[in-house]
């Protein structure tokens, strides 16, 4: 070995730089230990390793597009190959990484036959792209409800329900008004999804903040209270009827009025996991939204007619 491979190998290894490499024809790879490093394990933990390693870390929505761009390279439609994508790290959370790389030989009939590539950890730049990107979202969705010409609250907040399920990317939701003296919440709505798959039986639309289970515990704990896996066994959770809407993910947050709960806004089954960006995102727009509640809820009290005020004349 050389010293200027070496000095080369020392750079790689200093800088945290993840490299593989692979047999495209018969799909061996080597990676580094820097790269396994990245997804929390040691090279050991992974061996043997294939093409198939790779595939299986990678997060499903992401494949098809890796392999588009490899596919595209091999074509020679671009000079190299360059994609983004997450991969599970050992602790279950996604991490997105930069992967590039060239064909360093290619069979007789033009072929890829050996690729060289890095892999680098750009968590961090994504989270501030996609943290970006929501506070775009959100402000368009408030803008979007700031221009929605509903006719009363109840059809203002179920285009809002839409709204929050859209943002967080979720598949059903619901808003509970709560009165904190009551200790009581009662149903505003509930997402079509939900009613399309909920066959409970005569389904309550007030609850006792006391018989309430898991989703109540915004309220008991005045905080945000995200699950991501409703499955696993949980001290809070009292079960669900017979024919509810099935969870898997669950997100639900309380919204305050001058200091006191005035309702609690839940979103379920966001195909990744919910985050602190989601609850950031979903209590910023709530707060926002109330405050459009309040003001149509006065405009609807100005317009109600009193018994010392002459109807209108038709």
């Amino acid at each position: 070995m050389n010293s200027s491979y070496k000095k080369l190998q020392l750079i790689v290894e200093l800088s945290g730089t993840g490299t593989w490499e692979w047999n495209v024809q018969t799909g061996e790879t080597i990676f580094n230990e820097s790269w396994a490093n990245m997804l929390g394990y040691s090279l050991e933990e992974l061996m043997p390793t294939t093409i198939e390693t790779w595939t299986k870390l990678t997060h499903p929505d992401d494949l098809k597009s890796a392999q588009n761009a490899l596919e595209k390279y091999f074509n020679k439609e671009t000079d190299f190959y360059e994609a983004k994508f997450r991969m599970r790290h050992k602790n279950g959370k996604w991490v997105w990484l930069l992967d590039r790389g060239q064909v360093a030989e290619w069979t007789p009939d033009d072929k890829p036959l050996l690729m060289l590539g890095t892999h680098q950890n750009i968590n961090a730049i994504k989270e501030t792209e996609i943290s970006l990107q929501y506070e775009e979202e959100r402000l368009e969705s408030l803008l979007k409800i700031n221009q929605h010409q509903a006719n009363s609250v109840q059809e203002l907040l179920d285009f809002v329900l839409d709204e929050a399920i859209a943002l967080t990317n979720s598949k059903i939701g619901y808003i509970y008004f709560y009165n904190e003296e009551k200790k009581e919440f009662t149903l505003n709505t509930w997402s079509k999804e939900v009613m399309q798959q909920c066959h409970v039986i005569d389904p309550q639309t007030i609850y006792k903040l006391e018989k309430t289970g898991i989703w109540g515990e915004a309220v008991r704990q005045r905080k945000p209270i995200l699950v991501n896996d409703f499955k696993a066994p949980n001290p809070l959770k009292k079960g669900i009827p017979e024919g509810h809407a099935p969870l898997q993910k669950f997100l639900t947050i309380p919204v305050f009025d001058q200091n006191k709960i005035v309702a609690v806004v839940g979103v379920a089954n966001k195909p990744d996991d919910y985050d602190n960006s989601d609850i950031r995102q979903l209590t910023l727009m709530m707060d926002s939204v109330w405050k459009i509640v309040q003001r149509k809820e006065s405009d609807q009290k100005l317009k109600r007619p009193t018994a010392c005020m002459p109807l209108s004349v038709r």
